[in-house]
């Protein structure tokens, strides 16, 4: 649980709470299967933010092979054939949704962020990017005006 300061507000959160923007920070916290850190970052001391997804598409194409052979053997009456290859096609499609990341990165001159998100939606994605940008804004107005 993060301790909040006299003066700070959080500004969103993600559905997990692992992620909070507040008016001073970002900060990450992360615990699971005997991992556990937590990062944290100034607003002023964000450099950039970044949305990247990796997706192996290549995958797929073993997917149409084998669904193809899948067809072909049962047309032909091969039921071990088409079992098998139809068995394989699916495994190709596990392992293309399994290997699929989607990554928001928050970078300061020392540290980064690096949150995988992979079923946030883009349009949240930007959103969240958007609201980290305006909030450093906001808090170097602040901090120029005292």
């Amino acid at each position: 649980m993060m301790p909040l300061f006299p003066d700070e507000q959080v500004i969103t959160r993600s559905n997990d709470n692992t992620v909070k923007l507040t008016t001073h920070r970002i900060f990450y916290e992360y615990d699971q299967g005997g991992h556990s850190f937590y990062q944290s970052i100034a607003l002023e001391h964000v450099t950039s933010c970044e949305s990247y997804s990796i997706s192996y598409n290549w995958l797929l194409m073993p997917v149409i092979l084998f669904m193809v052979l899948t067809g072909f053997m049962a047309y032909q009456d091969v039921e071990e054939v088409a079992t098998i290859s139809g068995a394989l096609a699916i495994g190709f499609l596990i392992l293309y949704f399994l290997t699929r990341h989607h990554f928001i990165i928050i970078s300061s001159p020392s540290t980064k962020i690096k949150i995988r998100g992979s079923r946030i939606h883009r349009d949240r994605v930007m959103s969240f990017i958007n609201d980290i940008e305006y909030a450093k804004s906001e808090k170097l107005l602040r901090v120029k005006n005292i």
